[in-house]
């Protein structure tokens, strides 16, 4: 069997890395029950068999979990005979990963809950309710159906002004219980949000009355938890499908609500963890100073999101060169690229000094043979300071600039950051 699927999988360019299959990938796309996959596994009689189940009706039904334990088995690699996947990790009795299994999730008293959840300094000491989404069912459809928005205001550059009439693009300043808000938004804005960013209360071990913030800071881990799950479940459904949320947080609450986070958007829709300087002071009071906070980046759907949507700003001081040929300042970028791709594999001829070059080895180049001399023929590609080394791509400002590329981020942020 391992042979005819390593074959059979083989074929498709998509699935394979450096001649050796993607198994993260196939992973991936089994878990996603992707097409392309599926239709290749039941083109062949024994492969279907062994990784589809017949029902009475004759629908094949994807026998995920067998397929994800054959392609991680170390078997199904020609150098090891052992039963055990490729990978370290805590798992069950029967060689499954905790992280394979999607029934793994935190739970926590009042999960199945809704926190109205005060946030005021004066609700610090008020008695919480946790409506029961079954018990109290009326009682969460008061608390979420959609409210009456008055006493507005407008505010521009000339100050504070009474409302006339309220127009489709109006910013909005919502002051009141975000959870509230947030629903009696739905209507209009599901699946209509670009980003959202949330700065909650954040989780202290040991209760801040203190606390500088102006809304309570002390919920309870339970109570915290269930006050943040209600706020993501609706900031999820306002969302695009290409939308992005920030989550800010400290130390002490930022790998619970994690946990949270990843089983409301899913895993696979994080993006990053950014760590902020809040302060460059060092304090002594405890054994280590505390300088930074979290922010979680997630994505609602993150195949939709693309790369240059995280990209900043050009310096054009990167751009040194100009040619004076009207085209204006560019760098110079590798002319190679990652993977081996056959097509991609050519001989390249400096043209000052006759010498050939090819792809580094594990790379291949950035484009075709025929697109590479329309480039040379363009002036688009320079060989060094010299022009006597090997060939680089020439990256025009204005060029880059209008195909939104710029520099990616880090996920340090210092506060002097530009």
């Amino acid at each position: 069997m391992k042979a005819e699927l390593s074959n059979l999988l083989m074929n498709v360019e998509d699935f394979v890395v450096n001649e050796t299959l993607n198994k993260n990938k196939l992973s991936e796309l089994a878990r996603k029950y992707d097409a392309k996959l599926l239709n290749l596994l039941m083109k062949e009689e024994n492969v279907k068999n062994h990784f589809f189940t017949t029902l009475e009706d004759g629908v094949l039904v994807f026998k995920k979990d067998v397929f994800l334990q054959f392609l991680n088995n170390k078997e199904f690699l020609p150098d090891s005979y052992t039963a055990y996947k490729t990978k370290i990790g805590l798992g069950t009795d029967n060689g499954d990963y905790i992280s394979e299994n999607n029934d793994v999730v935190l739970n926590f008293p009042y999960k199945d809950c809704i926190l109205e959840g005060g946030q005021t300094k004066e609700d610090t000491k008020r008695q919480e309710v946790f409506f029961n989404k079954t018990l109290a069912l009326n009682e969460i459809n008061r608390l979420l159906d959609n409210k009456v928005l008055t006493n507005f205001k407008r505010y521009d550059k000339d100050g504070e002004h009474e409302v006339d009439s309220i127009e489709e693009n109006d910013n909005f300043i919502i002051k009141g219980n975000n959870l509230i808000a947030l629903h009696s938004l739905k209507n209009r804005f599901a699946g209509k949000i670009k980003t959202i960013f949330i700065d909650p209360p954040y989780y202290f071990q040991k209760s801040k009355p203190a606390d500088t913030f102006s809304y309570n800071s002390n919920f309870k881990l339970s109570t915290w938890l269930l006050f943040l799950k209600n706020r993501l479940l609706v900031s999820k459904e306002l969302l695009k499908e290409n939308g992005i949320l920030f989550l800010s947080m400290n130390d002490d609450g930022v790998h619970y609500l994690k946990v949270i986070a990843d089983e409301i958007f899913g895993i696979d829709n994080f993006i990053a963890d950014i760590t902020w300087e809040s302060r460059t002071s060092i304090s002594s009071d405890g054994l280590i100073s505390y300088n930074s906070n979290h922010i979680l980046i997630y994505s609602k759907n993150k195949e939709t999101i693309h790369k240059n949507d995280f990209r900043l700003a050009l310096d054009i001081e990167n751009f040194k060169f100009d040619d004076g040929d009207g085209r204006g300042k560019y760098r110079v970028e590798p002319f190679d690229a990652p993977n081996i791709r056959k097509n991609l594999s050519y001989s390249i001829k400096n043209p000052n000094t006759g010498e050939e070059y090819y792809p580094p080895s594990g790379r291949c180049w950035r484009t075709t043979e025929e697109e590479y001399l329309r480039l040379l023929s363009d002036n688009r590609i320079k060989f060094g300071s010299l022009g006597a080394s090997k060939p680089q791509l020439k990256a025009y400002y204005e060029e880059v600039k209008e195909s939104g590329k710029g520099k990616a981020v880090g996920t340090i942020w210092n506060l002097d950051c530009n």
